[in-house]
């Protein structure tokens, strides 16, 4: 476990600078929807890999994703929201990323033991990395419901 979360803390922060670049670049939210399918196939990775030395190799496409990202996210915010309500909006968004972890663990801890219980232990945590998979992919989808205008232009 160790091992995997420095890999995820270090690929997120290798890819973060480079994240925001492409998304400054190419726009938010292609680079977000690309950053998802990244973080995503790592997930996969994780949840189907054959040997523990491929499920840890695949965290860091998801720490790159993830990095990337998260990024493309805060510029998104910060190009979209108001300059008298940023903290209030900066704050909510802190707040989603810091609760996804705990999220996860309150939905995938019952997912995992179910399908251990019916399929075996190894089935349990796979289907609980496909459900993560799922989140990061809503969380993209989630994106189509941002107006990307900038909200000085609206005041």
């Amino acid at each position: 476990v160790f091992l995997a979360v420095a890999i995820v803390g270090v690929s997120t922060a290798i890819a973060a600078i480079p994240g925001g670049r492409l998304s400054d670049r190419f726009g938010r939210r292609p680079v977000i929807w690309a950053a998802a399918t990244i973080a995503g196939i790592g997930l996969l990775g994780v949840a189907v890999a054959p040997t523990p030395e491929l499920a840890i190799a695949s965290w860091i496409p998801f720490g790159i994703g993830m990095g990337t990202f998260l990024s493309a996210d805060w510029a998104l915010m910060a190009d979209v929201i108001p300059k008298h309500t940023a903290g209030r909006y900066m704050g909510i968004l802190n707040a989603g990323t810091a609760m996804a972890g705990p999220v996860f663990i309150i939905v995938a801890g019952p997912v995992q033991d179910l399908v251990a219980a019916g399929f075996g232990d190894a089935a349990g945590p796979r289907v609980a990395m496909g459900v993560a998979a799922g989140f990061v992919a809503l969380s993209a989808l989630a994106l189509t419901r941002v107006d990307p205008r900038r909200r000085e232009e609206d005041a």
